[in-house]
C-alpha cells in the first residue's frame, strides 16, 4: 500500500516539475516572438520615415524650382513638427509594449514560484 503511494506521489512532482519547464519554455517562446515584433515594427517605422523623407525632399526641391520660399520655409516647419510628434508617439507606444511585457513576466515568474512552493508544501 505505501508502495503505490509513493509511486503515485512521485509520479504527481514529475508530472509537476513538466508543467512548470513547458510554462519556462512558453515564456521564452513569448519573449522571443515579442522581440522579433519589436524588431520587425521598428524596420517598417524607419522605412516609412526614408520614405516620407524622400518624398519631402522631392516636393521641396520642386518647391524650390517654383520658388515659393516662404510656402517651402511654413512646409519644412510642419513636416518638422509632425515627424517629432511621430517620434514621440513611436517611443510611447514601445515603452508601453514593454511595460506590458515586463508585467506579463512578473507574474509568470510569481505562477512559477507558487508552484514550486506548493511542491515544497
Amino acid at each position: 500500500m505505501l508502495m503505490i503511494v509513493v509511486i503515485v506521489v512521485v509520479m504527481l512532482m514529475i508530472v509537476v516539475v513538466v508543467v512548470v519547464m513547458l510554462m519556462i519554455v512558453v515564456v521564452v517562446v513569448v519573449m522571443l516572438m515579442i522581440v522579433v515584433v519589436m524588431s520587425v515594427v521598428v524596420v517598417v517605422v524607419v522605412l516609412m520615415i526614408v520614405v516620407v523623407m524622400s518624398v519631402v525632399v522631392v516636393v521641396v526641391m520642386l518647391m524650390i524650382v517654383v520658388e515659393m520660399s516662404v510656402v517651402v520655409v511654413v512646409v519644412i516647419l510642419m513636416i518638422v513638427v509632425v515627424m517629432s510628434v511621430v517620434v514621440v508617439v513611436v517611443m510611447l507606444m514601445f515603452v508601453v509594449e514593454m511595460s506590458v511585457v515586463v508585467g506579463v513576466v512578473m507574474l509568470m515568474i510569481v505562477v512559477v514560484v507558487v508552484v514550486m512552493l506548493m511542491i515544497v508544501v
